[in-house]
């Protein structure tokens, strides 16, 4: 068996261990083994917030990782009442997808709406953007499934480029009365992690680090940043070799719309010429 890098005498001042740091000491930071040990703590102590007694505050985390394989970790994202993690597309070679899987399966997804990125953009139409007519329903109502894929898949005598970037965004998803008492619902980021570990069981036995932050505005570019790869991702079921965002910016059916508002106008003078009948006739 592989030795334990993290378990190795030198680092035992390290193992499990997490340091304040930041203002006030209120940020942590972990080093060396059991780094996602310390994720996993810093995940349940979230989602025990009082914040989410009420029903109009729910959990919500969005993230990235190479691959995703650690039961632990996938146990607490299932307890978010929002989620999407987005891994490297998978190339069928020695991957272990069981706990992809289950987060895709029982995970309740992430609403699209509450993130601005994702104005303005629809499923393309065998690769073309899709065009929006004035009976367009906006695909962001629908929600993205808990596991999402991106990048390019590997290719003989080629190295792949990996979608490498490890990040946990937790926030809330907040619902309230906008204008004319309709409901709206919107995200709210609060607490970044960004370390070197991958979320998977391989990661525990090895060196790591890994830090949690409230900085506004790094959790705002975490935020951006992770928005960004969302409306470049595909379902778990895209076997594309290639790069093929699922969402791109759609175009306007200008004949369909001109059409609509032409329709629109005949009724209007149709309603007015008949009001005007009926209003001659119960004077006559």
């Amino acid at each position: 068996m592989p030795d334990e890098v993290g378990r190795h005498p030198i680092f035992d001042s390290w193992y499990g261990r997490s340091s304040e740091w930041g203002p006030d000491g209120k940020w942590s930071a972990s080093f060396g083994g059991k780094v996602l040990g310390a994720v996993t703590s810093a995940l349940d102590d979230y989602l025990a917030l009082r914040d989410f007694a009420s029903q109009r505050r729910q959990p919500a985390v969005l993230g990235c990782s190479p691959w995703l394989s650690d039961r632990a970790v996938v146990d607490r994202l299932l307890r978010f009442r929002q989620s999407c993690i987005v891994i490297n597309k998978p190339d069928g070679i020695a991957a272990d997808l069981r706990q992809v899987r289950r987060l895709h399966d029982e995970g309740p997804g992430f609403p699209p709406a509450v993130l601005p990125e994702f104005d303005g953009l629809a499923p393309s139409e065998d690769g073309q953007p899709a065009l929006v007519g004035p009976s367009f329903k906006d695909p962001s109502s629908r929600p993205l499934s808990s596991v999402r894929v991106a990048g390019v898949t590997r290719q003989q005598g080629v190295t792949q480029p990996l979608v490498h970037a490890k990040m946990l965004l937790l926030g809330m998803t907040i619902e309230s009365e906008g204008d004319m008492g309709k409901q709206v619902i919107f995200f709210r980021p609060q607490r970044l992690w960004l370390g070197s570990a991958n979320l998977t069981n391989n990661s525990r036995r090895g060196l790591e680090f890994g830090i949690w932050t409230d900085d506004a505005s790094l959790v705002d570019l975490g935020r951006g940043f992770l928005s960004d790869l969302l409306t470049y991702s595909e379902p778990l079921s895209s076997y594309q070799p290639r790069a093929v965002p699922e969402r791109i910016p759609y175009e306007f059916d200008d004949a369909a719309f001109y059409e609509y508002f032409r329709e629109l106008e005949e009724g209007r003078l149709r309603e007015s010429r008949e009001g005007a009948v009926d209003s001659a006739r119960a004077c006559s």
